[in-house]
């Protein structure tokens, strides 16, 4: 080996643990996008957030994945350390803040005044954790047929809607402009309206949700398309699925040729799958406090088997498959955290599963450029990439298992 080659991989690998590093201290403090179920009765609408209310109060904003990273870190783990009377005293004198950053409009841009119906906070547990918390917004609900829109300020990330009716309408919103096109439904629809259904809408950060429409024949909304979809499942592997990440490194760092990678991602995108649907229908499923750890110590299992596996051999998928299944049950803990719409349940899972697919091909693709390309053929690629980076990434998996059953 050249100085120069030698240089420019030592480079290329500094720049991969550096990454790795990084990632060492992300995952305790991952912050999740809030989910707003908007209920709409014949008097009030109603509004109850799920949310990290210490993430709100602190406003650490969408750029940041992991609340350490962010400047306003001390002011997070401060509020994080509060028993749930203090934080709801403290969440009070915030209150008027936070409602001139979020808004309920109707359709001729009046907006409508949001007042707190209830605060529910949980106790101190692990303060390396976030605490859900359920906060319950009131309106009181316009007489007449009207259209309301909700604005979610940017700092406050994402924020995910979620409708949820006896009568939710499966037409699109242009559709029923009027009395005389809702006149026009066919019956066909008409049955499918009084079908229970939760429509789900991924609001960007800053962004002005799509219309709910409701009158006294029901509430209509148009949910989150197909792209919408494959956005969420992307943005869970990039760049919030540190732990899916590392594993698909792991795999990469054994032997980084394409047939090898592709077997390897192509079993466990099967393995994933399976159990994704499993999950989310509720066929299968395990408790987020066995399958979080099980998922970081497949890291590590992956990495041991690098380093003491110098080729890639057929056991090796069956071992990618297995842990595949568990990394299934973690995507579908999300996805049922934003819900689907029983009306277009295949189309969103596919759309959901064809982002995290995507999210893991760019990572390979990132290994490949940074590493992959140019020395895959070296003769001393083993001792140079594959042994010091499994020993990397397999730790961070084995602190981060460490740290969910909390033994750190």
């Amino acid at each position: 080996m050249t100085d120069s080659n030698l240089t420019t991989s030592a480079a290329r690998l500094l720049v991969l643990v550096s990454l790795l590093c990084w990632c060492l201290g992300s995952q305790a403090h991952e912050l999740r996008p809030t989910v707003a179920d908007i209920s709409i009765t014949p008097d009030f609408i109603d509004i109850s957030l799920r949310a990290n209310l210490e993430a709100l109060m602190s406003e650490i904003g969408p750029t940041h994945s992991d609340s350490d990273d962010a400047p306003q870190a001390m002011v997070y783990n401060r509020l994080r350390q509060l028993p749930p009377a203090t934080l709801e005293a403290e969440f009070q004198q915030y209150l008027t803040r936070f409602f001139s950053h979020i808004a309920l409009t109707s359709d001729n841009g009046t907006q409508l005044p949001l007042t707190l119906a209830s605060i529910s906070i949980p106790p101190v547990d692990d303060i390396r954790l976030p605490r859900d918390s359920i906060v319950v917004l009131q309106a009181a609900r316009p007489s007449h047929k009207n259209t309301i829109s909700w604005f979610w300020a940017s700092h406050y990330g994402a924020i995910i809607l979620r409708v949820d009716s006896a009568e939710v309408s499966t037409l699109p919103i242009d559709s029923i402009s009027n009395e005389s096109s809702a006149e026009s439904v066919s019956e066909a629809d008409q049955v499918n309206s009084t079908q229970p259904d939760t429509v789900t809408q991924y609001v960007k950060p800053g962004d002005i949700s799509h219309p709910i429409t409701f009158d006294s024949n029901g509430v209509n909304i148009r949910g989150s398309g197909f792209g919408d979809y494959i956005l969420i499942g992307f943005e869970h592997i990039i760049p919030k699925g540190l732990d899916h990440i590392l594993f698909v490194i792991g795999l990469f760092l054994l032997a980084p040729r394409f047939k090898h990678i592709a077997w390897q991602v192509s079993m466990f995108t099967l393995a994933h799958t399976l159990t994704l649907a499993l999950g989310i229908t509720g066929l299968f499923s395990l408790p987020a406090q066995v399958v979080e750890p099980l998922i970081a110590l497949s890291i590590t299992v992956i990495c041991v088997e690098n380093l003491f596996g110098d080729r890639f051999r057929i056991s090796r998928l069956l071992i990618v498959f297995v842990f595949g299944l568990l990394h299934g049950l973690g995507f579908a803990g999300v996805l049922s955290d934003i819900g689907l719409p029983t009306s277009q349940f295949v189309s969103s899972l596919i759309a959901f599963n064809v982002g995290v697919e995507l999210g893991q091909l760019a990572i390979v693709l990132i290994c490949f450029v940074l590493v992959g390309w140019w020395f895959r053929h070296k003769s001393w690629y083993r001792a140079i990439v594959t042994i010091p980076g499994s020993l990397v990434v397999g730790a961070v998996g084995l602190f981060w298992f460490l740290q969910r059953v909390q033994l750190l």
